[in-house]
């Protein structure tokens, strides 16, 4: 029976002075056999805050070797973790740690306002009866190990058990808990393993959040692997070069956005990283510029297709396509089944459709909603909610949200294709296109824009995309903003815009 701690405890056995967490900004550098320890010293802290199999333990920390072993620690006993977003309102975080039924919260002292807040509030009833603090004071995390024990508790779960909870964004509405087990962890894991170049003792770079399923993952596969984690809690594009270099890193987490910003800094131009392979990156396309900026400095790209409800499994576009595929998401990685549903419901591998997946490493249910875990699959397949298309060859294409499509004239337009154009002219800092009604064609594009007005206009923005895309794509209003609104985790609200500007069409 499959246990991400009691796999995290092997490797400590395998592999005990292989260095397993780096973090160079706090100084901490800890072995596989070092962490272990701590781990453990963590399950019996949670063991006399009487947590037991099943009890929830939510984590409000950022990212750090406290947040990895009490995860681990988690598991061991079979409790089960609940990553908090950092970035949430009190409000939101209250929802969540009830919805959860959360018993303890362990949180960074940078937190302790925002806790602060979510103990005063009423909106929702609180389970939460430990309130831990990651240093400061008799009670913190740090004080409670000092005097605990290290040996190897029993292990008595795993397999289908649940190991964490993340919350969802929620870009429609509260945010829903995605339940995953041992070994839906455990495929993923093996699923990016088996699918990339990954080599015994690579150094992984992280700088993306743990509450992220992308970058818990990743933790994951760095002891599963026999990897050595090093870890940027606070991103700086300033330094992470030097990092980079000093700490031998290999292979790097990111998105497009911290590539964009890595490669304006003045090192970058004078970089000489002998030890560094490539950086895995999801969320969005790579443009093409971006794709052959690395490329000069010998540096690949992987990119990847992936959701909280698959673990961060789903597909991977690997470096030799990467500009033969602009574009692409890649193809199926290991251990998984892709394909698109039609609008009556036929699964096919090839053309356009709702992407679906099917693969042991998706979630087991949304928490205590049985109704959304029951719309989600159908035969065995997840329902993704985007749509798709895969071509000849297996590789994916991504269009958009099913829910944000327009439709106009009987035409679908995909708000990602516009915006993916848009964005491409000088003087655009971010762009979100919606659908708003019209008598004539039913709906038509609007683009929400924050730009730099003295260098584009609406009759601007509207040529450039005339050149590039089919007329009836073509934003037939724009609207200049100062601000877009986005969710925590940095999604745009089209909810939001399109409550605004509807009721004010």
């Amino acid at each position: 029976m499959k246990n991400i701690g009691a796999m995290f405890k092997q490797r400590a056995v395998v592999s005990p002075e292989l260095e397993a967490y780096v973090e160079p900004s706090s100084g901490v550098r800890v072995n596989y056999r070092q962490m272990n320890e701590r781990i453990n010293q963590c399950a019996d802290v949670l063991r006399t805050l009487d947590v037991c199999k099943g009890d929830r333990v939510a984590l409000l920390m950022p990212n750090s070797m406290e947040f990895c072993c009490l995860f681990y620690a988690a598991a061991k006993i079979g409790a089960i973790a609940v990553p908090l977003n950092t970035r949430l309102a009190a409000a939101e975080l209250e929802f969540i740690l009830s919805d959860s039924g959360s018993s303890v919260l362990f949180y960074g002292d940078v937190f302790a306002e925002t806790v602060e807040a979510v103990k005063a509030g009423t909106s929702h009833p609180c389970t939460v009866r430990e309130w831990v603090p990651a240093t400061a004071g008799k009670t913190s995390l740090v004080a409670r190990v000092k005097s605990a024990d290290a040996a190897e508790p029993e292990v008595v779960c795993g397999g289908s058990d649940n190991v964490f909870i993340m919350y969802t964004s929620g870009t429609t509405g509260n945010p829903k808990g995605v339940v995953h087990t041992h070994d839906s962890v455990t495929t993923a894991a093996s699923a990016w393993a088996l699918t990339v170049d990954v080599r015994y003792e690579d150094r992984v770079l992280l700088p993306l959040p743990m509450f992220h399923v992308a970058a818990l993952t990743t933790v994951i596969f760095c002891a599963m692997r026999g990897i050595t984690l090093i870890s940027m809690p606070q991103f700086d594009p300033m330094t992470v070069w030097s990092l980079i270099v000093d700490e031998r890193v290999s292979i790097g987490g990111a998105v497009p956005a911290i590539l964009n910003f890595m490669r304006q800094v003045p090192q970058f131009a004078e970089l000489d990283a002998p030890n560094f392979r490539y950086f895995i990156t999801g969320g969005a396309p790579m443009p093409e510029a971006l794709i052959k900026i690395y490329a000069a400095k010998n540096m690949q790209v992987v990119q990847g297709y992936a959701l909280t409800e698959s673990c961060g499994g789903g597909t991977l576009l690997l470096n030799e396509d990467a500009l033969r595929k602009v574009g692409s998401a890649g193809r199926a990685c290991m251990f998984t089944d892709l394909a698109v549903r039609d609008a009556e419901g036929t699964i096919s591998e090839r053309g356009e459709g709702e992407v679906v997946l099917r693969s042991d490493f998706l979630l087991k249910e949304y928490w205590n909603r049985p109704d959304a875990t029951r719309d989600a699959f159908e035969n065995g397949w997840f329902r993704t909610g985007d749509i798709g298309e895969i071509d000849d060859e297996g590789y994916l294409y991504i269009k958009d949200r099913i829910k944000d499509m327009i439709i106009s004239g009987g035409e679908n337009i995909y708000p990602a294709e516009v915006e993916s154009v848009i964005i491409g002219i000088p003087g655009i800092g971010e762009v979100a296109v919606i659908g708003l009604p019209d008598e004539k064609w039913g709906e038509i594009a609007c683009a929400i824009v924050v730009a730099d007005q003295t260098k584009v206009s609406a009759e601007s923005i509207i040529d450039f995309c005339g050149e590039k895309l089919a007329r009836y794509k073509l934003p037939k209003k724009v609207l200049f903003v100062e601000a877009i609104p986005r969710n925590p985790s940095g999604k745009i609200l089209k909810r939001v815009l399109r409550d605004q500007y509807i009721k004010g069409a």
